[in-house]
C-alpha cells in the first residue's frame, strides 16, 4: 500500500505493477512514474 487508493506489486524480476482506484486523483510515485485515476501502470 503506497496510500489509501494507491497498491504497488514487485515481482522477482523487478517488475512493478501500480494501481490506482482514486476516482479523483492521479498519483506518482517517488520514482516518478504517473498512475493516472483509475488506472494501472506496468513497470519493467
Amino acid at each position: 500500500m503506497l496510500s489509501s487508493y494507491v497498491r504497488c506489486t514487485s515481482y522477482a524480476d523487478g517488475t512493478k505493477v501500480y494501481v490506482n482506484y482514486s476516482f479523483t486523483e492521479d498519483y506518482t510515485a517517488e520514482d516518478g512514474t504517473v498512475v493516472p485515476t483509475r488506472d494501472y501502470v506496468v513497470v519493467r
